[in-house]
């Protein structure tokens, strides 16, 4: 009821002959087997008993999904931090966080990719698959707000 109240809203603002919700992409949560998402699982899945690591899953994303060169993905940050009278260089990947929101969740978003659908591997700590999503099936969990 509130979904098709939000759509009507907007349909009404934008006063298009186009449905808004779905140019804008919203309250479109259902994936299919060729969102990012499922790949990302299918990768994980193709690892097999060994599992995939955090930086392995997010090197995947960013050669493979994103299109970005394996060079851009190991490139170091630039900044310093002071301690005492030295500067010293803390050097850490630009893509450290690359979709960590996606694949862990947050506080206030939804249940991650990696709780919902894998677990991790007590001794060498790399992420298998649980089970796979169904085709249609809505991967993310959202959360309701107080």
């Amino acid at each position: 009821m509130k979904a098709k109240y939000v759509k009507d809203c907007l349909n009404e603002k934008f006063k298009q002959d186009t449905d808004a919700v779905k140019d804008m992409g919203i309250g479109y949560t259902k994936r299919t087997v060729n969102s990012k998402s499922f790949k990302i699982l299918q990768f994980i899945e193709s690892k097999g008993e060994e599992g995939a690591s955090l930086k392995e899953i997010q090197y995947f994303i960013w050669t493979e999904l994103d299109g970005y060169t394996p060079e851009s993905f190991y490139t170091k940050s630039r900044s310093y931090k002071e301690w005492g009278t030295n500067k010293i260089r803390l050097g850490q990947r630009k893509t450290r966080g690359h979709w960590n929101t996606q694949l862990f969740g947050g506080s206030h978003y939804h249940t991650g990719l990696l709780h919902k659908y894998c677990e991790q591997n007590p001794k060498t700590h790399k992420w298998i698959i649980k089970k796979m999503p169904k085709p249609k099936e809505n991967m993310y969990d959202w959360k309701k707000w107080n």
